[in-house]
């Protein structure tokens, strides 16, 4: 993020030193002790080629006891937008597990 423009990056009326900050306080931020306590049906998502978020999503997915870990095969970072219609399928999936 820091390399990148800020027309790539940052929503309108943001600042990229806005944004920087936001990521960098999310950065330390651990919400792993409540996670056990969600208690709503949870997807868990990500691309099987999203090495940096792969392994979180592994465990985020392992702490909710209602989650399901969906790894996208062949699938980056922003599988959603480079897969439209397996997002579409996988949101699907996720509102009828909930109905």
């Amino acid at each position: 993020m820091r390399v990148l423009p800020p027309r790539l990056v940052c929503p309108p009326g943001d600042t990229k030193t806005q944004l920087l900050h936001i990521l960098d306080e999310i950065a330390t931020m651990n919400l792993d002790p409540h996670l056990p306590h969600l208690d709503v049906l949870t997807t868990v998502a990500c691309g099987a080629k999203d090495r940096a978020n792969l392994p979180a999503a592994r465990s985020i997915a392992t702490h909710i006891p209602t989650a399901h870990l969906l790894i996208v095969p062949e699938a980056g970072h922003q599988w959603h937008s480079a897969k439209p219609s397996q997002f579409a399928h996988a949101l699907q999936a996720h509102l009828d597990r909930e109905a």
